[in-house]
C-alpha cells in the first residue's frame, strides 16, 4: 500500500504503462471495497437463490483474474476485466432492483471507464452502458417508485437526458483532449527530433576539435575510469561475491566504446552476458548522442554564463518573431550567410566539413520544413534576389 501511495504521488514521472498499473491497482482496490460492501447486502433482496451464488461466485474469479493479469505486468487485460466486473455488477444491481440507486451506479461505473483516460474504452463499453441504462429506464415503469410522492411526476425522459448528457460531455471532453495532446506530441517529436540531430552535430564538432587538439575522450582518461571503478565497488560491491567482478564490468563498458553496438547486439555468438551488458550499456555510451552526454553537457554547463536573451518558447517563424520586413530580411541574411560560410554538411566519412553550396540553400529555402521558419513572402524574397544573396553573402 506505501508503494502503491507513494506512486500515486509521483504518478507524472512513470511511463503509460506503469502508470495504467497504478489505476487498476486503484480501481481493483475500490472494488474490492464496493464488492464486500454491497455484495453481502443484496442477499436480503428478493433474488432467486442461483443468483445469490452465481453473482459473488462471478465477481470472485473476475477480481482474482483482474489481479493475476496485473500481477503478470498484463495492465491492458487488467483493465478491460476490472471494467466487466463493474459493469456485471451494474446490470446486477439495476436489473435486480429497478431502484434509483441503480440509476446512480451507472454513473458510478462510467467514472470509473473516465478514469482510465482511454477514448476507445469509453465509446466502447460507455457507449454500451448509456444505451443499456436509456433502455432500461424506458422500459421500466416502476423504475421512480423509490422518489417521495411530490417528486413521481418526473418523466424518466430527464433521467435519460441526464445520462446521455453526461455521457457526451465527456466524450467531447476526451476528443478534445486528444486533439491537445496529438497536436503536442507532434510538437515534440519533431522538437526532439531537432534537437537530436543537432545534439549529434555538437558531440562530432566536439570530438573533432579535442582530435585536432590531441585531447583524450573523457572515458579515455585514467582518472575518469579508476573513479568510476571506485564508485561502482561503492555502490554494487555488496551485491557481488566477487568484487573483480565489477571491474570486468566497468572495463567492458569502457570497451564498448571502442566497438560498433549494433554489431554486438546482432551477433548470434556473442554469450547472453555480454549481450545483456552491451543492451543496458548502450544508451549511457558517451561517445554518442545519449542520455549520459546530456546529463554531462547539463552539469558541465550549469554554472556558465551564456547569452542573456529573452526567449519566444516555440517560436521559431520569423514572421511572427519580427514585426517589421526589415527585420525579417535581415534575419533571412543571416541565416543564408551562416549556411554559406560556415562548415554545416557532413562529409562521406560523418565528419564536419563542408559548406552548403547557394543551389542548396535554395532548395533547403523551397522545402516544407522551412515553412515552420520562413513564410512564402519570405521565401518569395529571397528567390527574387537570389543573385545578391549569392555575390555578396
Amino acid at each position: 500500500m506505501k508503494e502503491l501511495i507513494l506512486k500515486v504521488r509521483n504518478s507524472e514521472f512513470l511511463t503509460l504503462n506503469e502508470l495504467l498499473r497504478v489505476k487498476v491497482s486503484v480501481v481493483m482496490i475500490f472494488l474490492l471495497l464496493f464488492g464486500l460492501l454491497t455484495i453481502p447486502v443484496s442477499f436480503f433482496e428478493d433474488f432467486r437463490l442461483s443468483i445469490r451464488i452465481i453473482v459473488p461466485a462471478t465477481f470472485v474469479s473476475l477480481f482474482a483474474f483482474t489481479f493475476l493479469m496485473l500481477m503478470m505486468q498484463k495492465s491492458r487485460i487488467a483493465m478491460h476485466f476490472s471494467i466487466y466486473t463493474f459493469l456485471g455488477l451494474t446490470v446486477y444491481y439495476v436489473d435486480g432492483s429497478g431502484q434509483l440507486y441503480g440509476y446512480f451506479l451507472l454513473f458510478i461505473t462510467l467514472t470509473v471507464i473516465i478514469f482510465y483516460q482511454d477514448i476507445t474504452t469509453y465509446i466502447l463499453y460507455g457507449g454500451v452502458l448509456t444505451v443499456y441504462g436509456v433502455f432500461f429506464i424506458q422500459t421500466n415503469d416502476d423504475f421512480v417508485s423509490g422518489l417521495p410522492e411530490n417528486l413521481a411526476h418526473i418523466s424518466p425522459i430527464i433521467y435519460q437526458t441526464i445520462l446521455i448528457g453526461f455521457f457526451l460531455t465527456y466524450l467531447f471532453q476526451f476528443i478534445l483532449t486528444d486533439s491537445i495532446n496529438e497536436n503536442l506530441n507532434e510538437e515534440f517529436l519533431k522538437t526532439e527530433k531537432a534537437n537530436n540531430l543537432y545534439q549529434d552535430y555538437v558531440n562530432r564538432y566536439v570530438r573533432d576539435l579535442e582530435d585536432r587538439e590531441g585531447i583524450n575522450q573523457l572515458y579515455d582518461q585514467d582518472s575518469f575510469q579508476r573513479t568510476v571503478k571506485d564508485v561502482s565497488r561503492e555502490l554494487y560491491g555488496a551485491n557481488i561475491e566477487n568484487k573483480n567482478d565489477i571491474d570486468e564490468i566497468v572495463d567492458y563498458y569502457f570497451f564498448l566504446h571502442k566497438q560498433d553496438v549494433t554489431r554486438i547486439l546482432s551477433n548470434k555468438n556473442a554469450s547472453n552476458q555480454a549481450l545483456k551488458y552491451a543492451r543496458q550499456f548502450e544508451k549511457y555510451l558517451m561517445n554518442r548522442n545519449s542520455y549520459i552526454n546530456d546529463l554531462f553537457n547539463t552539469f558541465h554547463l550549469n554554472n556558465r554564463s551564456g547569452l542573456s536573451v529573452n526567449m519566444h518558447r516555440y517560436d521559431q517563424s520569423l514572421e511572427r518573431l519580427f514585426s517589421n520586413k526589415t527585420n525579417r530580411i535581415l534575419s533571412i541574411a543571416v541565416i543564408y550567410l551562416i549556411l554559406h560560410n560556415q562548415v554545416t554538411r557532413l562529409d562521406r566519412w560523418g565528419r564536419l566539413s563542408k559548406i552548403i553550396e547557394h543551389i542548396e540553400i535554395k532548395k533547403l529555402f523551397q522545402t516544407k520544413e522551412y515553412r515552420e521558419y520562413m513564410s512564402f513572402e519570405d521565401v518569395n524574397f529571397f528567390m527574387t534576389n537570389e543573385n545578391f544573396f549569392k555575390e555578396n553573402l
